[in-house]
């Protein structure tokens, strides 16, 4: 008898086990109502989901809806309204089956159903619902195939079985959501609907054409908030790699050790306690690596990523087998790069590697026709997010929008737009609102002791930006400690929320 248990375990092990590699719905039915059958002896089987009280859907061992088959109405309906599994055997008289009139008609030796739950509850809580299906098997010629002593097996199945097809459910669900997610933020980084008409961005969606079935590494360059990080998210969305991972480090807001490690990852024990943890590019394996100020990165950082673009290989942090991994590079930055590469601040062989296809994004002063659309767009977003009532700009807030110079470019137009469209008092955006001075106008006239105040507060923003808003960064760059920098951030009401998913700056 125990002998016959344990082998039953061990065959209940392995139908779980192979349920558990079916993705197919239909041959998912068809091998569980096999097993079923298998693993109890019975002559037939059916798995019964309950849809309504009055439509039941049946499914035989191929897997096939199947209309009004001749099995025990009564029993399955005692199953799914009490809960509890039913195993029905006639004895040797001919008695212990209730003579329901399908049974006696069937013929029915023995009977055996388990209640089962395959829906998943809408609130997602795994509370105790109540069976929408069973698992049913049954025989008319065979007697005794199985007995009491299999009822609780019979049920471990049945609920194995269900978690199975939940789980099979929820992986369906999270894969679509993966794609609707994916064709939404597909959509957002859409090159084609990058604000802008003016002759330099048209270049700029000319070459983004070119490189669209390409897999080449990139170098974007431009000003602080031009829109770098647009431009690499749209390079990435765009391609075959589209589906997988885009990574992006700013190398700029990380010391050189931390930027390292963060790319090529740590291997285990390299230092008391340390942990094995992967790199950047080891987790953008055939995605996308986005290397945001590159040309602040350290000489030997720079050394190790041009090995890696030449070879596609790299070691961890105290490794010593070399890792191969398939990942596009894109890199930007701010600064000259020519002139890094002069003063030996940045290798000339990685410029020469990732300046395959160069990409200079253009500063908004020199966007002619852009301003105006820019504007509007970022006016409609913020009216639309905070449910204002701003229409639009007046002629002064206009004419005082066109003379500035717009030092931190797309990103400080979207900053002084959000807070203007706030700010005003009326349907219109008026000059006052904007809070932009002109260079020799009587309001740019104040007290040497305000001057020092805008340039502080200047100073800061930029340097927060520079470092993604990283605090302990920002203050090691400005010689402050974190604390007082946190103090000067509330004094000038700084603003140090993520600026990530902005529409048009990087």
């Amino acid at each position: 008898m125990i002998f016959r248990e344990n082998e039953k375990i061990q065959m209940l092990v392995s139908i779980v086990e192979t349920l558990s590699t079916i993705a197919d719905d239909k041959a998912l039915i068809r091998n569980l109502i096999f097993s079923a059958k298998d693993f109890t002896g019975a002559e037939r089987g059916f798995l019964v989901r309950r849809i309504s009280d009055n439509d039941l859907r049946f499914y035989d061992s191929e897997g096939a809806q199947i209309a009004n088959p001749k099995v025990s109405l009564s029993v399955i309906h005692n199953v799914l309204n009490s809960n509890k599994p039913v195993c029905l055997i006639e004895d040797d008289e001919g008695h212990s089956i209730p003579p329901t009139s399908s049974i006696l008609a069937l013929d029915l030796k023995s009977i055996m159903v388990a209640p089962m739950s395959l829906e998943i509850p809408t609130d997602g809580v795994n509370n105790a619902v109540s069976p929408d299906a069973v698992l049913y098997v049954d025989s008319r010629v065979v007697s005794k195939p199985f007995d009491n002593k299999d009822l609780d097996l019979f049920m471990v199945l049945a609920q194995h079985s269900a978690a199975v097809w939940k789980n099979k459910l929820l992986v369906n669900r999270l894969e679509e959501d993966f794609k609707l997610l994916h064709a939404e933020v597909q959509s957002k980084f859409d090159y084609h609907k990058i604000i802008g008409k003016c002759e330099a961005m048209q270049k700029v969606y000319e070459i983004l054409e070119v490189l669209r079935p390409t897999d080449l590494d990139v170098l974007i360059t431009g000003d602080t908030g031009t829109g770098k990080e647009l431009i690499a998210k749209a390079i990435h969305y765009s391609s075959s790699r589209s589906h997988k991972p885009f990574r992006q480090i700013n190398c700029a807001a990380l010391p050189e050790s931390l930027v390292e490690a963060e790319l090529f990852g740590v291997e285990k024990d390299v230092a008391t306690e340390v942990k094995s943890r992967r790199g950047m590019i080891e987790s953008a394996h055939e995605g996308t690596l986005f290397l945001d100020e590159i040309a602040d990165m350290s000489t030997r950082v720079q050394n190790r990523i041009l090995h890696f673009l030449e070879t596609r290989r790299f070691r961890k942090i105290g490794g010593r087998e070399e890792i191969q991994a398939d990942v596009r590079v894109l890199a930007a930055t701010n600064r000259d790069i020519n002139e890094a590469v002069s003063r030996g601040e940045f290798r000339d062989a990685l410029r020469y590697r990732l300046e395959v296809v160069p990409i200079h994004l253009p500063p908004l002063k020199e966007r002619n026709g852009d301003l105006r659309l820019l504007a509007d767009y970022f006016l409609s977003e913020v009216v639309k997010d905070s449910n204002l009532n701003v229409k639009g700009f007046s002629n002064d807030a206009w004419d005082v929008m066109q003379q500035y110079s717009w030092p931190g470019n797309i990103r400080e137009l979207k900053h002084r737009i959000q807070s203007a469209a706030i700010l005003a008092r009326g349907n219109l955006v008026q000059q006052q609102d904007l809070g932009i001075r002109l260079p020799g106008d009587a309001s740019d006239i104040q007290p040497l002791s305000e001057k020092r105040k805008v340039f502080e507060k200047t100073a800061i923003m930029h340097t927060l930006d520079r470092c993604n808003n990283d605090i302990r960064c920002a203050a090691d760059k400005l010689k402050l400690k974190p604390a007082d920098l946190k103090k000067k951030i509330q004094k000038y009401k700084i603003n140090t929320e993520s600026q990530a998913d902005e529409s048009d700056a990087d």
